[in-house]
């Protein structure tokens, strides 16, 4: 990572007390290429070293706007994958589901779309985390703001896949 401009765009996953995923978006790896690029590092010792896992991919599921957040990836009961994300450009949280581990992505599915833009430039949304329910039904938290709350806060849809 040394000498990329990592954005302030994290997610992370705590495997222990001392081991952590953490997902970054930084300056993509090849010269030429537009935009950042989401990619993965793992401490094992509580935050003191960190080691680059990847950046590789199998396939895109949505290119979104620079200063966008990372998505949300789980694996749902029936073996599909379901990747969750606030998009930015048209203020709403989406969802697209693959059935082939990863390498095709379905069509968008709306989950939220009644933002409430305060400002033409207002588009502070997304950050999205998704669980799967006992009963099968799914979970998607984020950050948002709504006619009713116009100061962001912290938001949940549930829906079934």
């Amino acid at each position: 990572m040394k000498g990329k401009h990592l954005s302030a765009r994290t997610a992370y996953l705590a495997l222990g007390s001392r081991e952590c995923l953490s997902f970054i978006s930084a300056q993509p790896p090849h010269e030429g290429e537009a935009g950042n690029r989401v990619g993965c590092i793992r401490t094992v010792d509580g935050g003191l070293s960190f080691e680059f896992l990847s950046w590789d991919y199998l396939s895109t599921v949505k290119i979104t706007e620079p200063h966008s957040n990372p998505p949300a990836l789980l694996k749902l009961a029936d073996g599909r994958l379901c990747c969750g994300y606030g998009d930015r450009i048209d203020r709403r949280i989406k969802v697209k589901y693959s059935d082939d581990d990863g390498h095709s992505w379905g069509p968008e599915v709306i989950i939220r779309h009644d933002y409430y833009q305060c400002h033409e430039s207002d588009r502070d949304l997304g950050y999205v985390s998704m669980v799967q329910r006992p009963d099968g039904k799914l979970v998607a938290i984020y950050y948002w703001a709504a006619a009713e709350h116009p100061q962001q806060y912290i938001a949940a849809s549930i829906w079934g896949p």
